[in-house]
């Protein structure tokens, strides 16, 4: 193992050591551990309000105008600060408690949504989602309720959850150096941060992308661990236009391109969160590629991963399995064709598909995936259930997952040693031309 490999094996460690620790003091001392934020918070804003002073005050008589103005306002907004910390201290982690509460409330709503859905389409194990659901409602209430009171319990769950994940680092780490005592290809649970830390993580790295051109510098495309090509390639996408910002993920195996989602823009209701789920198949790879871009102006985020023949079955078994729940469905522009619709253009995104790629489309006429819900059963849930033989099975915390988290968990798996996930390719207009 190389240097650089060695730093980042040792990083796992103390990455988790410190996750554990920290997560250990709030849980067994929250009184302790608040306090102390609470110190640490008056000591930054005090710090921070005397060196903007001392920049203000020495600056040269020449200095721009508006470097003054942004000292002056980094001063008066480090002095409310101090303030604030100073007089809310008692209250400061009642905020922790009442951002709990909306979180738990606002899943339980997920929850019971998808259960209404799982019920009208009489998805088997249905009740367990009721049960998280009245949970979760209760949880929320009771934290909104009277957040002062629990500020403690918000704590001790947030100390909990940081333990937990700092012991998945280590469970990393342990892979790192003996990799001989994981069984490849084994499912595993993985945990990630909350949806909401997460959700815009591949707009923030176009940003980046963009950036580096802006500088007139080439930002690393491509990236990969093996020569091998991989056997099933991961697509993240993100844009920087309204909703696509939280991006999709769609999967290409053995030459065919799998897309789960609602292209049917017509079944979309409840705020276009809730709709009819299809699956739509290609063989074409790069025209695919070029439309999603192009459409809504996208990068796409490529992980390679390599799989064992057994793995490679297993996924062939799952999509055979999904296939006996899906019907024939055309879009507008094939509905054209048939005479079924006027003779004109179409641009809807499905009958781009239609026309550009000689796309296959499905409608799921039963099972969970009947109905697509932006927060629950979305593209990412119906992926992550296809690899799972890959071993990329991830606790969705709380029932949410978002195309930022896979992207987040892919882009750790790669920087690791013996994971699946071997190669990094982003895809950008001036690639797919």
């Amino acid at each position: 193992m190389d240097l650089s490999k060695r730093i980042e094996t040792g990083t796992l460690l103390a990455y988790g050591l410190l996750l554990i620790c920290a997560g250990g003091f709030m849980t067994f001392f929250p009184d302790v551990f608040m306090s102390m934020v609470s110190f640490l918070l008056l000591c930054f804003f005090g710090i921070s309000f005397v060196l903007n002073a001392i920049a203000l005050f020495s600056r040269h008589p020449k200095q721009e105008k508006r470097r003054a103005l942004l000292s002056s306002g980094s001063l008066a907004g480090d002095l409310a600060a101090f303030i604030l910390v100073l007089i809310f201290e008692d209250k400061l982690f009642t905020i922790i408690s009442l951002c709990f509460g909306i979180w738990t409330l606002f899943n339980g709503l997920v929850k019971l949504i998808l259960y209404i859905e799982y019920r009208k389409n009489q998805v088997s194990g249905r009740l367990l989602t009721l049960f998280a659901a009245v949970v979760s409602l209760a949880l929320g209430f009771v934290f909104l309720a009277s957040p002062a009171m629990h500020r403690e319990t918000s704590v001790f769950i947030c100390g909990v959850y940081l333990m937990v994940y700092g012991i998945t680092y280590i469970q990393d780490f342990i892979r790192q150096v003996y990799p001989s005592a994981f069984v490849p290809g084994k499912r595993r649970l993985h945990l990630g941060w909350p949806a909401f830390l997460v959700a815009l993580m591949p707009n923030a790295m176009i940003k980046k992308i963009n950036a580096m051109y802006a500088k007139k510098q080439v930002p690393p495309l491509h990236a990969e661990k093996s020569s091998a090509p991989p056997d099933i390639e991961v697509f993240v996408h993100a844009s920087d236009e309204g909703f696509s910002k939280f991006g999709h993920v769609d999967l290409y195996f053995e030459g065919r391109v799998y897309t789960y989602g609602c292209y049917d823009d017509r079944t979309k209701w409840f705020f276009t969160l809730l709709g009819e789920g299809h699956l739509i198949t290609t063989e074409h790879k790069q025209a695919y590629l070029r439309l999603a871009i192009a459409y809504s102006k996208k990068t796409i985020f490529g992980f390679g991963l390599r799989l064992t023949e057994e793995q490679k079955q297993f996924v062939r078994h799952k999509l055979k399995d999904f296939s006996v729940c899906l019907a024939p469905w055309y879009p507008d522009a094939q509905l054209a064709e048939q005479g079924r619709l006027p003779n004109e253009p179409y641009d809807d995104y499905a009958s781009l598909l239609y026309t550009q790629t000689d796309a296959q489309f499905f409608r799921v006429t039963k099972g969970r995936f009947k109905t697509y819900f932006v927060l629950g059963t979305n593209c990412v849930l119906w992926a992550d259930q296809i690899l799972g033989a890959a071993g990329l099975d991830m606790i969705r915390v709380s029932g949410i997952i978002t195309p930022g988290s896979y992207y987040d968990y892919l882009t750790k798996q790669y920087h690791m040693e013996n994971t699946a996930v071997i190669s990094y390719t982003v895809y950008r207009e001036e690639q797919t031309t």
